[in-house]
């Protein structure tokens, strides 16, 4: 409703953001042929709210502004999960085992798993750490007291869930952020620490290489990732029966559906989605819908690279980060193309947000240009010009 009240600004979005309007397109249109259309249709309608969101927030709002929006939400759920497991431990805080192992005092709070806990709390790190940068760079460079004890309570809660990633990805942010804070406020110290953390980068990438397994056991893993690597071959066959259009949007991995009990009878568990967001969503929408979410992956590292250039390298060195860290994780996860998702919820804003920085910019550096143009042709119109005397 508030889109369509705003439509101007929405169908501008539209309009500079073909390629996520081509895939929300592909997902309602694979409704035609999912194996589950009423299925595939629910999730399209989720999937278009989604979109939307991002989309409201974006045109209504500055880029520090939406930021500032997701930490308050983000520092509910935060403030919401601390209250769920002090008062409800027993549901607030995860027992028993499961494929990725023992849960025994791993904390969900009001989120379903650990996981999903891990991975929004994880987003609240990268929030906070762009407001701080911002108040650290800015003219009077102060950081809030606030926005500190809340960086500090996303850290806490997501060490709390003991998701791997998600920790990856925070310490990933944190690195990131104080680089970008040193880069502009102290160079020299930028380079240097720049300069180890590269050697340190590819130093762990060496380790991995020699000796995989053991680089894997420290983060808690097994050779075959919690068995993804059984899964993955499955979900490859599922693509070259349907290489074109896919299964359909969220039609895959349903609980009583003849696949996903085929599937879970040949790895020995019930997987509840791809574990690879390449692989799912060439699995759900083909090899063209992994094509186009390839290209807004692309439009987006664009637009950071193009910030950075044109002076807004805040928004820039973010966005790049966001996006490396959300590929990279969904080599192992589902990130992309989520329906209901805070992770591709904050993806689209800050790709939207970027992609109307540049037009302002572009805007601006026009506006003279169009004055001195104005000018230059008044002065050349000759006096006796017919035009002139009328």
């Amino acid at each position: 409703a508030l889109c369509l009240i705003h439509r101007r600004q929405t169908m501008s979005i539209v309009r500079g953001n073909w390629a996520s309007a081509l895939l929300a397109i592909l997902i309602f249109a694979s409704t035609l042929w999912s194996i589950h259309p009423e299925i595939t249709f629910r999730r399209a309608g989720g999937y278009l709210i989604t979109m939307l969101t991002a989309v409201f927030l974006s045109s209504r709002f500055t880029t520090d502004q939406v930021i500032r929006v997701l930490s308050w939400g983000l520092a509910l759920s935060a403030i919401g999960s601390i209250a769920f497991v002090a008062i409800y431990p027993q549901y607030g805080i995860m027992q028993g085992q499961d494929l990725e192992g023992d849960l025994d005092g791993t904390w969900r709070g009001v989120f379903t798993h650990k996981n999903p806990m891990g991975y929004a709390m994880c987003i609240g790190v990268f929030v906070e750490c762009y407001i701080i940068a911002s108040a650290s760079t800015g003219i009077r460079r102060h950081t809030p007291v606030l926005d500190i004890c809340l960086l500090a309570c996303f850290c806490a809660l997501v060490i709390l869930s003991r998701s791997a990633t998600a920790l990856l990805c925070s310490v990933f942010y944190l690195i990131g952020s104080c680089g970008y804070v040193l880069w502009v406020r102290a160079r020299p110290i930028a380079a240097i620490a720049s300069t180890a953390a590269a050697l340190l980068t590819l130093l762990a990438l060496v380790v991995v290489w020699v000796d995989p397994i053991s680089a894997l056991a420290l983060m808690g893993k097994d050779a075959t990732l919690t068995g993804r690597t059984d899964l993955w071959p499955l979900v490859l066959d599922l693509i070259w029966q349907k290489p074109v259009w896919g299964w359909g949007y969220g039609a895959l991995w349903l609980a009583g559906d003849n696949t996903t009990i085929a599937i879970a009878a040949a790895i020995g568990w019930t997987p509840p989605n791809a574990h690879n967001e390449f692989l799912q969503v060439a699995s759900e929408l083909g090899l063209l819908g992994a094509a186009v979410v390839l290209i807004v992956i692309a439009v987006a590292l664009r637009r950071g690279a193009s910030c950075i250039i044109a002076g807004r390298q805040q928004l820039g060195v973010f966005l790049l980060m966001f996006v490396l860290a959300t590929v990279i994780t969904g080599i192992t996860e589902e990130m992309l193309v989520q329906n209901q998702t805070i992770s591709w919820v904050v993806f689209n804003i800050l790709s939207f947000s970027a992609g109307l920085e540049l037009a302002r910019l572009q805007e601006q550096k026009e506006q003279p240009e169009r004055r001195i143009e104005r000018t230059i042709l008044a002065r050349a119109k000759p006096v006796g010009d017919s035009s002139t005397l009328t």
